[in-house]
């Protein structure tokens, strides 16, 4: 982790922030959605989906380009902590969409093998649990939730923001929201939550 701090005109130290990185994530989650207790379709949640719900939008509106569903990496850490809508011109968090807990993590060392030379790329296995917070408004939101999924991640082995992809298969769990003023559950059965290798550095 980096930690900066400045001293402000008073002499006061002002609050250190923290640097992380923003892996832009892809999420396509099979769900059954429930109204009033009973079914009322079968979809696919995308990442769209999701950015919109958080950001108080119905899920049919188009993203703006700048706005991307992306995983928050503590510099030195080796898993994600929060899964947030980022905006990727001014570098800012935009609004957390779920903090995540990392239930386990196992790494290992891969070696490679080209010729007489020999290296070794750092990688891990992960258990995440995603806790969705409230976000949104009232009229279209998430109001809670949880997904838990396995994850397979890559380093790059150099520098302290090291974390070079993740993919998680088989996501589960539940999650709740509201969508053109109706409450709703959506169930998801299966999914996938793929990092597009694409990076961005946050300073909080």
């Amino acid at each position: 982790m980096t930690l900066a701090a400045g001293v402000l005109a008073s002499g006061a130290l002002a609050q250190s922030s923290t640097t992380s990185q923003v892996l832009q994530v892809d999420a396509n989650l099979f769900s059954v959605v429930l109204t009033n207790g009973f079914e009322a379709s079968k979809g696919i949640l995308t990442g769209t989906d999701i950015i919109n719900l958080a950001r108080g939008g119905v899920v049919t509106s188009a993203v703006p380009t700048n706005e991307l569903l992306g995983l928050v990496i503590q510099c030195g850490e080796e898993a994600p902590t929060s899964l947030i809508v980022f905006d990727k011109v001014s570098n800012t968090n935009l609004v957390t969409v779920a903090e995540i807990d990392v239930q386990s993590v196992v790494e290992y060392t891969v070696s490679f093998v080209a010729g007489i030379r020999s290296s070794g790329q750092l990688r891990a296995d992960a258990v995440l649990a995603a806790n969705f917070g409230a976000s949104g408004n009232v009229s279209n939101g998430w109001t809670s939730g949880i997904l838990a999924f396995p994850v397979f991640e890559k380093f790059t082995n150099s520098g302290s923001c090291a974390v070079q992809s993740i993919s998680g298969n088989s996501v589960v769990g539940n999650l709740k929201g509201i969508q053109s003023g109706t409450p709703f559950a959506a169930v998801i059965t299966k999914g996938k939550i793929i990092t597009s290798g694409r990076t961005w550095t946050l300073v909080e």
